[in-house]
């Protein structure tokens, strides 16, 4: 019996020794990481489609990535919620200063637990548990968004490389106008004021064309970002795909499982859950407090004692009140908070929807009126050749021609953009997120 009592202090040390965990450390970052060109299977990668654009951003945003890293907090914290708590080891020893006949040391010695957690052990883990999938869908959602706003940014910026296209040839028509019209003015055969305005219209233009590029700059700048590249990397577009609306009745349909299929709706319940398992957890945690202890001790006339240790709080002033008024408003907000969440979604749906169809008929009956006016553009060159149509009509025509066609391009930018945004809204799984890692 000796022999194990002089190995347990060694023992005991391995054993918590050997849980404790090591410090190792990690430097930050001291450079950007960006590549400076899109890459498969680490080669460069001149074009990319709406949906590879889309699957890039959702694999590497910078940003969804440092948020993917917030699921292994909330996985950590759920380890955390079912460990045990640790015992309390307690020891005294009395050394006798004064003599006398029998008198020897005293010391006593007490293990001790608090077995107040098993009671709300099972709530704390539903509360962590619940936690933990709130911020997998969080996360979900989050992706959700990623795509979304790489789809845009894709589709705005091949709007612009468009309206840049046209813009161009734009002001080449009025440079051949306004040469003619120098020419005339030297003659005599227009005004300084007719001349005037159309170096005006030259100089409107041009301006236009330089915002259209700065718009494109930037659009590419924000698009290479979620991609995780360099601000000025370089790729080509391909034209999106088009898009179908959704009838009355599909969308009806799609409203109804708006709360199963919405990642953060779903991740609002989850929330709710956890607080309404934190609630239990405080309900629980207004009755007494237990703590067990085992004792063994000794006095100065060497007689040994064994004995047994029951501590229980009472609860006449705290109770845990502030506890359970704080986790009951908690879950009260939480369930308000996810029906103005639905609320907001559906409105935003039905609101998205009836402007879709609204810009969908103006595009229709702006594509059926273009090729009239191609072909009113084609006569005009026909007859400008041939001497029979002035400068200023001719130029007239074929600017009215590309003001239609501008406009046709913004109408399609704005039928992609909201069809992309109605998916989203409708939870529908968007382009370039694996349905396995959507959260629904």
């Amino acid at each position: 019996m000796r022999r194990v009592s002089r190995f347990m202090p060694t023992a005991l040390a391995a054993v918590l020794l050997g849980g404790c965990a090591t410090y190792h450390a990690a430097p930050l970052p001291t450079q950007p990481d960006l590549a400076a060109a899109p890459t498969n299977a680490g080669a460069p990668v001149k074009t990319l489609s709406l949906a590879q654009a889309a699957r890039r951003a959702v694999a590497d945003d910078p940003t969804l990535r440092a948020a993917r890293l917030k699921i292994g907090i909330a996985t950590a914290s759920l380890y955390e919620a079912g460990l045990i708590p640790d015992p309390s080891l307690g020891y005294n020893f009395d050394r006798v200063t004064s003599s006398g006949p029998g008198l020897v040391n005293a010391y006593s010695a007490g293990l001790s637990a608090d077995l107040h957690w098993l009671f709300t052990r099972g709530d704390r883990i539903d509360a962590a548990r619940a936690a933990r999938l709130q911020q997998v869908l969080d996360v979900a959602w989050q992706s959700w968004q990623t795509s979304e706003r790489a789809q845009q940014l894709y589709v705005q910026l091949w709007s612009l490389q468009q309206e840049a296209t046209l813009l161009e040839r734009d002001i080449v028509l009025y440079r051949t106008r306004q040469k003619r019209v120098e020419h005339a003015l030297q003659r005599g055969d227009v005004t300084l004021n007719t001349a005037a305005a159309d170096l005006v219209t030259l100089t409107s233009t041009e301006a236009r064309l330089a915002q259209v590029r700065e718009s494109i700059i930037d659009a590419r700048s924000q698009l290479n970002g979620l991609l995780g590249l360099q601000a000025d990397a370089h790729w080509v577009l391909q034209s999106p795909p088009p898009v179908t609306l959704l009838n009355s009745q599909a969308l009806t349909a799609a409203l109804q499982a708006l709360p199963r299929r919405r990642p953060d709706l779903l991740a609002l319940r989850a929330g709710y859950r956890s607080a309404d398992a934190r609630y239990r957890a405080a309900i629980l945690g207004q009755f007494p407090t237990l703590n067990v202890g085992l004792t063994q001790a000794s006095d100065t006339s060497g007689i040994k004692t064994e004995g047994i240790g029951i501590t229980l709080s009472l609860p006449f002033f705290n109770g845990n009140r502030g506890q359970i008024a704080i986790t009951r408003a908690t879950r009260r907000e939480l369930r308000a908070e996810y029906q103005a969440r639905l609320d907001t979604a559906a409105n935003q749906a039905l609101a998205l929807a009836a402007r879709l169809h609204t810009i969908d008929a103006t595009r229709r009956t702006l594509e059926t009126r273009l090729p009239e006016l191609r072909r009113l553009a084609k006569n005009a060159d026909r007859a400008f050749a041939a001497g029979d149509l002035g400068g200023a009509s001719y130029v007239d025509i074929q600017s009215s021609l590309i003001e239609r066609e501008l406009e046709a391009i913004r109408l399609n930018q704005q039928h992609l953009d909201g069809a992309i945004a109605l998916d989203t809204l409708l939870g529908h799984v968007p382009t370039g997120v694996p349905a396995k890692a959507s959260g629904v």
